[in-house]
């Protein structure tokens, strides 16, 4: 008796599939990788009102064509054809930089306005937008009117 097939390879593709565009496969963080990010989440989360924000952990944008940020963070209605306005990547022991900075370039140019690169190990973190990357130099994330002390999310 055959089995008849349901749906098709193509059907779970999305629409506009180009495997150019595929993505690396990222190894799941580790346990201070996972602690930064929930810490982050929520200190963002508590917050989202007053910031006008939507905080989204481990979600693709830019119809796939971006790699999925750690954390994407949205002002109003998220536009789902290019980068959230702030792109967070929590680095873990092993992830190669120069990914990451391949990563970083990409989200500026498909639209976010900032990107912030956290290292749970050195407890240390960079502000990169269109302008310029840097060291967090007062302990404090930003963009814009977002801050963040890191002290609440190297807890």
């Amino acid at each position: 008796m055959d089995t008849p097939v349901l749906d098709s390879v193509e059907h779970f593709m999305p629409p506009v599939f180009n495997p150019d565009l595929y993505r690396e496969e990222r190894r799941g963080g580790e346990i201070p990788h996972s602690l930064v990010q929930a810490g982050l989440v929520s200190y963002l989360w508590a917050r989202r009102h007053r910031w006008g924000i939507l905080v989204l952990p481990e979600v693709a944008l830019a119809a796939g064509r971006l790699p999925v940020p750690d954390i994407g963070v949205a002002k109003g209605v998220p536009d789902l054809d290019q980068a959230p306005y702030l792109c967070v990547e929590i680095l873990s022991p092993g992830d190669d930089l120069t990914v990451l900075e391949r990563r970083v370039e990409e989200y500026l140019e498909f639209g976010a306005s900032f990107v912030w690169v956290i290292d749970p190990a050195a407890r240390t973190a960079w502000i990169h937008s269109a302008e310029a990357g840097v060291q967090v130099p007062d302990g404090w994330l930003r963009a814009e009117e977002i801050e963040v002390p890191l002290s609440e999310i190297f807890e």
